[in-house]
C-alpha cells in the first residue's frame, strides 16, 4: 500500500480521486453506498474504473445511491449561482443527526417526526423548480447509464454491477460515501466553530472536498463510519425507488 493510501485518523481528498479508492476495492467485490446532489461524482468515479481496459477478475460490484426527491419542493436547495447556501448550512440540523446539538435526537432527519422539533424550521430562499427539472434529468440519466454499463459489463463476462437509486424528500445538506463499511468519505467540516463547512453546489462536483475515514485508523473514525453507516440504512429504509417519472 502506497503511502497516500494508507489510512490516517482524517485526511482530506478531492472527490475526483475516489475513483482509486474503488479500483482498491474492486478485488474483494465491494458494497458502495452513496448520499448525494444527483450521486454524478460516485456514478462517474466508479463508471471510469469498470470501463478500464486492464479490468481483471470479473469483480461484483452493489451499488446504493441515495438522491433528493426533485419531483418535490425543496426548501433551501442550493443553486448553481451560490444562493441558498446558507439555508443548506442550517437544514443540516434536521436531516444529520450526528450535527452538533442533533445528536440521539429521536426523529432527527424527519423534521416532521416526534422529538424533531428542536431542529427548527428551514428559513431561507425557498424552492427553485427549474433547477429541480434539471437535476431530475441528471439523476434519471446517471439511472439509466449505470444500467446500460452493467448490460455491456455481463454481456463481456468482464464484471458485475447492481445499481439501484433511491429518492428521498431532504434537503441535500449532507454528502457521503462509503466503501464495506470500512471507508468513509464525508463532505468537509468546520470543526472548530461546530457547523457545516458550506455546501459545495451540484457543480462544484469532482472538486469537491471530502473527509477520508477508514477503519484501520482507530475509535473515533470507526465510530464515524458506524454512524454513518447507521444514517444510510435508516434513509435508504424509508427512501422509495427512482422511477423515470418520479
Amino acid at each position: 500500500m502506497t503511502d497516500s493510501m494508507r489510512p490516517g485518523e482524517r485526511q482530506e481528498v478531492v472527490a475526483g480521486e475516489l475513483g482509486r479508492y474503488f479500483r482498491e476495492a474492486l478485488p474483494g467485490d465491494p458494497g458502495i453506498d452513496a448520499v448525494g446532489c444527483t450521486g454524478g461524482t460516485v456514478v462517474d468515479q466508479l463508471r471510469r474504473c469498470l470501463e478500464r481496459g486492464d479490468l481483471t477478475g470479473r469483480p461484483h460490484v452493489r451499488l446504493r445511491v441515495i438522491v433528493p426527491d426533485f419531483t418535490q419542493p425543496l426548501s433551501g436547495l442550493c443553486r448553481r449561482d451560490g444562493s441558498g447556501t446558507e439555508d443548506a448550512v442550517n437544514a443540516v440540523n434536521a436531516v444529520d443527526p450526528e450535527y452538533p446539538g442533533n445528536a440521539g435526537t429521536p426523529g432527527a432527519g424527519n423534521p416532521g417526526a416526534p422529538g424533531a422539533g428542536n431542529a427548527g424550521p428551514f428559513h431561507g430562499p425557498g424552492d427553485d423548480a427549474e433547477l429541480r427539472r434539471e437535476l431530475w434529468r441528471e439523476v434519471v440519466g446517471l439511472a439509466h447509464d449505470m444500467a446500460a454499463l452493467d448490460r455491456r459489463l455481463h454481456s463481456g463476462r468482464r464484471a458485475r454491477l447492481d445499481v439501484e437509486f433511491r429518492v428521498l424528500h431532504l434537503t441535500p445538506v449532507v454528502t457521503f460515501c462509503l466503501i464495506d463499511r470500512s471507508q468513509l468519505f464525508d463532505e468537509a467540516r468546520d470543526r472548530g466553530e461546530g457547523r457545516a463547512a458550506p455546501r459545495p453546489r451540484p457543480a462544484a462536483g469532482r472538486d469537491a472536498v471530502l473527509t477520508r475515514w477508514h477503519v484501520d485508523a482507530g475509535a473515533a473514525a470507526r465510530e464515524r463510519i458506524r454512524t454513518r453507516g447507521l444514517l444510510f440504512d435508516a434513509l435508504w429504509s424509508v427512501a422509495r425507488p427512482l422511477t423515470r417519472t418520479g
